[in-house]
């Protein structure tokens, strides 16, 4: 019992587990952890890079099938849905030229 229990042992270190390409990697998978410094060449590499990802994703959407539609759960263009009669009444009321206040004749005492 106790080979096999080591055995079994054995073929799970054997097992690879998923371990990331390099440090920097590593170390972005760490929550809490701080950044590194921004140097110039660091800068140059994250640029390169963002091209590179831009470049991808480009290719990638010129690669997708184009659909008549304005995108993922949005309706179709159609006739312009009207206003209430409430809302007509506002806009009226709002563009309408100012009028003189009335008021109510003077009573004398």
């Amino acid at each position: 019992a106790r080979k096999a229990a080591k055995a079994r042992a054995v073929a799970a270190a054997a097992v690879p587990s998923v371990v990331p390409s390099s440090v920097e990697t590593a170390n972005a998978l760490r929550l809490g952890a701080p950044k590194p410094k921004m140097t110039g060449p660091r800068m140059m590499d994250e640029i390169i890079e963002a091209r590179a990802w831009a470049e991808k994703m480009a290719e990638k959407a010129a690669a997708m099938p184009t659909t008549q539609g304005r995108g993922r759960g949005r309706a179709r263009g159609g006739a312009a849905k009207l206003a209430s009669k409430r809302s007509r009444q506002v806009l009226a009321a709002f563009s309408a030229a100012p009028e003189p206040p009335v008021l109510p004749p003077r009573t004398n005492p």
